[in-house]
C-alpha cells in the first residue's frame, strides 16, 4: 500500500502481549455528601478484568456465542437477588444487619422517590424497588417493605439498622406551590 506522504509502503502495525496480560474497565459513580468545609464523596466502583485472548478458539466464543459447545458454558447475569445478598454483605461489613438496612432503604426509597434525579436517581429507583422487575422469587420481606415506604411506615426499620443511604446522599427540600 502506497503512503499517502510519499514515503514508501506503509507497514502493518500491532501491539504484542504477554500472554499474562490483562486489560479492564472501571466505572466509578461518585456522590457528593454536603458536609461544611468538607469534599466527602460516597463513591460505588464497578470494575472487570479480562485477559487478553492467546487462542482463536476465544475468540469464537465471543464471535459465536450460539455455537453448541459454546453456548453449553452458561454465564451467570446479574439478578435482583444477587444484588441485594451483595448489598446485605456490604452492610455486615460496616457492622450493620444486613437484612434489616437493606429493608430499612427499600422503604425510604418507596417512601420518596428518586427516580426524578437523573441517571443515578433511576438506578437507585430499580435497585431499591423490588417490584421494578420481574418476580425473581425473593422474599416477601423485599415487597412487603416498598409497601410500607408507600404508606409511609417506615419507622419501624429505624431500630434494627442505624444508617439510611438516603440520608447520607440526599436532602429532603420542601417545596411550596
Amino acid at each position: 500500500m502506497a503512503s499517502p506522504f510519499g514515503k514508501g509502503d506503509i507497514q502493518k502495525r500491532a501491539l504484542i502481549f504477554p500472554p499474562t496480560s490483562l486489560y479492564g474497565t472501571f466505572v466509578a459513580i461518585a456522590v457528593p455528601i454536603d458536609l461544611p468545609d468538607k469534599n466527602v464523596f460516597v463513591s460505588y466502583n464497578f470494575e472487570s478484568n479480562y485477559s487478553v485472548v492467546t487462542n482463536i478458539t476465544q475468540i469464537d466464543e465471543a464471535l459465536f456465542p450460539n455455537l453448541p459447545i459454546i453456548s453449553s458454558r452458561h454465564t451467570r447475569s446479574v439478578t435482583r437477588e444477587l444484588a441485594y445478598t451483595v448489598l446485605e454483605a456490604r452492610f455486615k461489613e460496616h457492622g450493620m444487619n444486613g437484612k434489616e438496612c437493606l429493608l430499612r432503604n427499600i422503604c425510604e426509597a418507596a417512601e420518596t422517590p428518586l427516580h426524578h434525579n437523573g441517571l443515578l436517581g433511576h438506578i437507585m429507583h430499580i435497585i431499591f424497588t423490588p417490584s421494578s422487575s420481574r418476580e425473581e422469587g425473593i422474599d416477601d420481606v423485599y415487597y412487603e417493605a416498598e409497601l410500607d415506604g408507600q404508606n409511609g411506615d417506615c419507622d419501624k426499620y429505624l431500630d434494627d439498622c442505624p444508617f439510611s443511604l438516603f440520608d447520607a446522599i440526599t436532602r429532603l427540600v420542601e417545596i411550596r406551590h
